[in-house]
């Protein structure tokens, strides 16, 4: 009998613990830098990512030594307690991304311990690894970012090895987001390819002046940035419309008609990945600003900048020209957060299924 009231307890007991860590959703963070960090504590506090407890781990290769010290130290400054920095070891070689690797069982781990993941932006991918030589304006990631690559192949597989099973297989519903780099990282794992530089093989630019000059929905970041060093006003960040599909989930969202968007970046997908489409596109059709998975509905990348606090302040104001203002509306502050939104309702359901 008490053999019975122990084993009935211990049962109990597990159930309540199984519920209360059900409850807590695990978002996976790549590259969580401070200012990734603080992406993450804005939407937690303003009610953007709406879960009962949320806990966050973010991913940095162990050799990115500052950047953890930066981060940890951030943290601890400022009593952040639902975020965490993990690292991943080892170095893998350019030419062993998309097998089985060392890192493999991490990710393996990293997937079962997650309930999303999202992976943020940064500087170029070296273009060796889509075949393609390096352009003169390349600006390549550090090395140790390498496995963030590898790590969205084995997420969901790509045309160098359709032989391989990508992790999503094992949780179809598995949400992941990628921003700017984020998309471009899908689409290189996935077997695309990227144009490395916007202006100059896309429309034929060559100066920042020239380019400054071309209509907004072809300037995908501020080419007046930094080329006056007595202006210390003008901002980086390029704002232009975009052509959205019918099909895109964006066109699902409230307010996503005749939007600006906020742009920092001069490359762009070229061939896409395996499975993967292209949902939405700059005003000319030419540069590709969303992609989705064919089989997999919560895969999917965002070219353009949602993930930036300053556009929804109530007084938001980014100094384009030095005569010419732009003001994120109160409709494009409302899309931009639906998207954020929609990535957390995709977790909950996930969760719920």
């Amino acid at each position: 009998m008490k053999h019975f009231v122990l084993s009935t307890l211990i049962f109990c007991f597990s159930l309540l613990i199984s519920e209360a860590q059900n409850k807590i959703t695990h978002i996976g963070l790549v590259n969580p830098t401070v200012r990734n960090i603080e992406k993450m504590v804005y939407f937690k506090e303003h009610d953007v990512f709406q879960f009962d407890s949320l806990m966050i781990t973010g991913y940095f290769h162990a050799a990115n030594i500052s950047e953890i010290q930066q981060s940890e130290q951030y943290l601890t400054d400022q009593r952040i307690d639902f975020i965490q920095i993990k690292t991943i070891q080892s170095e893998v070689s350019t030419d062993s991304l998309f097998v089985p690797n060392k890192w493999t069982h991490r990710f393996e781990e990293i997937f079962t311990t997650s309930d999303g993941l999202i992976f943020f932006g940064g500087d170029d991918i070296p273009p060796v690894i889509y075949g393609e030589n390096t352009f003169i304006t390349t600006k390549i990631i550090e090395r140790t970012r390498n496995w963030e690559i590898s790590f969205m192949f084995h997420l969901i597989g790509g045309h160098q090895n359709q032989k391989f099973a990508p992790l999503i297989q094992q949780n179809s519903d598995f949400p992941i987001m990628g921003i700017c780099l984020g998309m471009q990282i899908m689409n290189v794992a996935a077997g695309g390819s990227l144009y490395q530089d916007i202006p100059a093989q896309m429309y034929g630019k060559e100066f920042c002046e020239e380019i400054a000059a071309m209509p907004s929905h072809q300037q995908h970041k501020n080419y007046l940035y930094g080329i006056n060093n007595n202006d210390n006003k003008t901002t980086y960040i390029a704002f232009h419309p975009i052509a959205i599909a019918s099909e895109s989930f964006l066109r699902k969202l409230p307010y996503s008609d005749d939007i600006c968007v906020p742009s920092v970046h001069h490359q762009a997908v070229k061939k896409l990945g395996l499975n993967l489409k292209e949902t939405a596109t700059s005003k000319d059709g030419k540069v590709v600003e969303t992609i989705e998975h064919t089989v997999f509905d919560n895969v999917y990348g965002i070219q353009f900048h949602i993930d930036f606090p300053e556009l929804y302040a109530p007084d938001a104001t980014f100094q384009l020209t030095p005569d010419k203002i732009f003001l994120p509306s109160e409709k494009e502050k409302l899309f931009y957060i639906s998207i954020w939104k929609d990535f957390s309702k995709r977790i909950r359901d996930s969760k719920s299924r």
